[in-house]
């Protein structure tokens, strides 16, 4: 099934971004009969706190502090955010991402290559299944263009 989802090397790991993108790329194509292009487009973001409280607002119930101090490091931060695409792209980009503790993931995860960390700083952002549509909403509001321009 062809899905979207969205994508962002945070800050703290942007030393590594285009190795990251590089990365997923290569193991994402690899595995992958699409006929369309995975990243369908990138560019920046900048939200303040409350945009980024909002866009991870389902990780309210569990992490409450730990939202409130990423949300904190993002705002006004430029984020290199992309929407990618492809049968599954979810499932598939969320395989290759690991899971969210570092301590859980395989060394060919990027969050177990590129790790360590602690949360709240998790190296890369991938939609849950469920938040995608309102995660690319947010993304409209808060776009930039190449210059840093509110789009």
């Amino acid at each position: 099934m062809l899905e979207q989802t969205v994508f962002f090397v945070k800050p703290d790991s942007i030393q590594y971004e285009e190795e990251i993108f590089q990365y997923l790329q290569l193991k994402i194509n690899k595995k992958s009969s699409d006929n369309i292009p995975l990243i369908q487009s990138r560019g920046l973001v900048s939200m303040p706190a409350e945009g980024w409280m909002e866009f991870y607002k389902h990780l309210l119930k569990t992490y409450p502090e730990q939202l409130k101090n990423m949300a904190e490091y993002l705002a006004g931060k430029n984020i290199d955010l992309a929407i990618l695409a492809g049968d599954n792209i979810i499932r598939r980009v969320k395989e290759l991402v690991g899971p969210t503790r570092y301590e859980e993931n395989p060394n060919w995860t990027i969050r177990g290559k590129w790790g360590p960390y602690e949360l709240p700083h998790t190296i890369v952002h991938s939609s849950d299944i469920g938040e995608v549509e309102r995660e690319m909403n947010l993304i409209k509001i808060y776009g930039l263009d190449e210059n840093g321009t509110k789009i």
